[in-house]
């Protein structure tokens, strides 16, 4: 088993929420997943908490516009960590030019040969280094482990009106993915799959052809979906803490002040 944390986002939402106040700068030279949440950055709390299971790896995929405050957090915090951590260089670095979620994740995994990176022969887990780590990752490995499934964190948000462009997702019985569509316009759930995902390695190879299907590389949820409509078996597990994300200023001094509560 190793980990992915997808860590190349430019967060401008965050960055253009900013302007005029006197956090900018700070936000502006911060990448988000080293911005600092109770004393430390939220990349070492995502860290921390994949350490407590059997991991032969991290990889961090982050881009190069940001790559001296990354190296810097390896510098200060990786040797910390008895788990060994890579940090992955995407090759973007111009200022709002994703390449998007799910191409950082084929490279992670090594599947894109125009990267000196080692494939992946292995189960993993899946992270966004911009979402507070909620979900009970022993409960998810267990039950990947048992279920011989893909497994997908699930949140329900009781409300159709919440689920503008969230992907809506119907269960069984057993609490296997039968039903996944990104971003419906018309959606008929209240579940969603807010992040975190323990992915087989069988699942894992399937996603080297995800750009073959002309799939929008920025949004993670189309990954998902693609793995159910090519016969994965999916399961959800269910996150009973909030899984916070920072996407403008007011939400991150909000979460921030919520966790450091």
């Amino acid at each position: 088993m190793r980990a992915i944390i997808l860590g190349a986002g430019y967060g401008t939402r965050l960055r253009k929420s900013a302007e005029g106040t006197d956090h900018y700068q700070y936000i502006k030279e911060t990448p988000k997943p080293l911005l600092d949440i109770a004393g430390k950055p939220l990349l070492n709390h995502i860290v921390d908490k994949i350490s407590l299971l059997e991991v032969s790896e991290v990889r961090i995929i982050a881009n190069n516009y940001y790559q001296s405050r990354f190296e810097e957090w390896e510098q200060k915090y990786a040797s910390s960590y008895d788990v060994p951590i890579k940090i992955i260089y995407n090759g973007s670095n111009e200022y709002g030019k994703n390449l998007g979620a799910v191409r950082d994740l084929i490279i992670a995994l090594g599947y894109d040969k125009t990267y000196n990176v080692e494939p992946f022969e292995d189960e993993c887990m899946v992270f966004f280094g911009d979402k507070w780590p909620s979900a009970n990752l022993e409960q998810m490995q267990t039950l990947m482990q048992e279920k011989n499934s893909t497994i997908i964190g699930i949140q329900d948000l009781s409300s159709l009106e919440k689920m503008a462009q969230k992907s809506q997702i119907e269960l069984d019985h057993n609490n296997k993915v039968i039903y996944f569509e990104e971003k419906a316009p018309n959606p008929k759930f209240t579940l969603t799959c807010p992040g975190f995902y323990f992915i087989k390695q069988e699942d894992c190879k399937l996603i080297q052809n995800f750009f073959g299907q002309n799939k929008l590389p920025d949004a993670p949820g189309n990954l998902i979906q693609y793995l159910f409509e090519e016969g994965a078996s999916i399961h959800g597990h269910k996150i009973d803490e909030e899984p916070y994300d920072f996407g403008d200023l007011e939400a991150y001094l909000r979460v921030k002040n919520i966790l450091e509560k």
